[in-house]
């Protein structure tokens, strides 16, 4: 059996479908990428699942050390590929937010590690006041003329949006 040029023999024993960590494409390429292509929201108050859409594309592209804070910025500041990498994704959040948020977080010189802490420091700063909102809006919603579509839709959107904010639904009755 031929392996992947990407699979370790440790890897492949235990997950045949298993591949090494995405190689982070150039920024040549990386400036062409249409981020509303992968991210097809924007981002605002009311909205649930922005930083799923942007870890999924972190994470396509091998660029998760981006916005975990495992690299230190300021170690890349003379590498000019690192940087225009960085350069190309900070603009990627400021493409995809609302205006409201876009003027909270605006800052000259941010690299992608400080705009991402920023979008979430933009949420989690309120979290216990949306979870108890959410949480509120979760409990008292009613089907009324809405399809059971729409009605299922917005309860999942409530529940993610408790997931945000750290406070789960979670089924209480489960056995």
């Amino acid at each position: 059996m031929a392996s992947s040029p990407h699979s370790t023999a440790s890897s492949s024993a235990t997950n045949p479908f298993s591949t090494a960590a995405p190689t982070p494409i150039p920024a040549s390429t990386l400036q062409l990428v249409n981020i509303r292509s992968h991210v097809p929201i924007e981002l605002d108050f009311t909205e649930a699942n922005y930083s799923a859409f942007f870890m999924l594309t972190f994470r396509k592209f091998g660029m998760l050390d981006q916005i975990d804070g495992t690299v230190d910025a300021r170690q890349h500041i003379y590498d000019a590929e690192w940087t225009q990498v960085d350069s190309a994704i900070v603009s990627w959040p400021y493409t995809t937010v609302s205006r409201e948020i876009f003027n909270t977080m605006l800052k000259p010189n941010y690299n992608t590690y400080c705009v991402w802490t920023a979008i979430a420091g933009v949420f989690l700063d309120n979290s216990m006041q949306r979870a108890v909102y959410t949480q509120q809006k979760f409990r008292s919603l009613y089907q009324g003329d809405l399809s059971m579509s729409e009605y299922c839709a917005h309860l999942k959107q409530l529940a993610d949006t408790l997931r945000d904010v750290g406070a789960p639904v979670t089924d209480q009755y489960k056995l």
